[in-house]
């Protein structure tokens, strides 16, 4: 797979875009202490246990189309260089909608498939949506584009539900608006109005929050170099943090009745899916080479950009990303089953 690499220098030298072998991984997610986190992280593992009878509340796959990546040198408090700063944008191109829908289909109907095998009674929706409560949760209409999605920060991912359900999120699952409450606020917040239905009506609700990435970055920087650099390689994976969740009750500062399950690690592979080419517009590009001229003379910041276009095959995409994701349903679904 073609890797592009996109170099800029805090000195009088002119940064470019070329072609370089390999091929670049999802980073490994470590914890405070650098040691490799597990596969999968349980929060409040009490709340799995003894459920058996679940109903879906929620179930959404997000697809990263645009993705914004930065690295920067120099600068320093300590530094003699000038901050150089290069910038990199990547577009994914190619994969329509109705990809992205079939892909969420298929997923959901493993997710159910697996919940099956690993003992769950999966309840008709119908149990939770002929609710009150359920009613009055603020959703939205799915597919819809969001800029500030925690699990995919500087990313604009497109959010899709199974075909006739809503969308909804949970608190915590956007970075606006005090953590997501844009969905909505007391009864109407959705993670409260499952919370209604778990107590009242004694329903166990499963929640499931998938995002994927379609290109890996890997930076160079440092306020100690006086270089910066980004390289960009197209590659699938569901990124970590994307989780399942139960609720079976009100939560509360001693309540276990709210668990999550999430992924420590991306799930990803390293097979071809498209193609990546520069798209910098030439306005783009001669804004970048007066930055870092004027900036070697001077001894000031400077800062490169570019654009990249990332061309999806749609069928290897949805084949690729459809084994991801059984992978996924495979890990956390296992997980909470462990913890019953």
């Amino acid at each position: 797979m073609k890797k592009l690499y996109l170099a800029l220098a805090s000195a009088l030298i002119i940064g470019g875009c070329a072609a370089g072998g390999g091929s670049i991984a999802p980073e490994k997610q470590t914890g405070v202490f650098g040691q490799e986190k597990d596969k999968v992280s349980v929060t409040t593992a009490e709340a799995f246990k003894g459920k058996k009878d679940v109903v879906i509340g929620s179930f959404k796959v997000g697809f990263i189309e645009y993705k914004r990546a930065s690295e920067t040198a120099g600068g320093g408090m300590f530094s003699d260089n000038a901050a150089a700063t290069t910038k990199v944008k990547a577009n994914l191109v190619g994969v329509p909608k109705s990809t992205m829908q079939a892909i969420t289909d298929a997923a959901y109907k493993d997710f159910v498939a697996q919940l099956e095998a690993n003992g769950y009674n999966v309840l008709d929706r119908s149990k939770l949506t002929s609710l009150d409560a359920y009613k009055k949760a603020t959703s939205a209409t799915s597919p819809t584009q969001y800029d500030d999605i925690t699990l995919a920060m500087k990313s604009d991912v497109l959010y899709f539900a199974p075909t006739g359900q809503e969308l909804f999120f949970m608190v915590g699952e956007k970075s606006s608006a005090f953590g997501g409450l844009s969905s909505g606020i007391g009864f109407s917040n959705p993670g409260m109005a499952f919370q209604v239905v778990a107590d009242t009506d004694k329903l166990a609700i499963v929640t499931a929050n998938y995002v994927i990435n379609f290109v890996n970055t890997e930076g160079y920087g440092g306020s100690h170099r006086s270089m910066s650099s980004v390289a960009l390689d197209p590659g699938l994976s569901i990124v970590p943090g994307s989780s399942v969740g139960i609720i079976g009750g009100y939560d509360g500062t001693f309540s276990k009745n709210i668990g999550s399950i999430a992924l420590g690690q991306p799930v990803y592979t390293m097979d071809e899916f498209g193609s990546i080419e520069e798209t910098t517009t030439t306005a783009e590009s001669a804004a970048s080479t007066f930055s870092m001229v004027v900036g070697g003379l001077a001894g000031i910041s400077s800062t490169n950009s570019g654009t990249f276009a990332v061309t999806a095959d749609p069928k290897a995409y949805a084949s690729l990303t459809e084994g991801l994701l059984k992978d996924a349903n495979t890990q956390l679904v296992s997980a909470m089953a462990a913890n019953r």
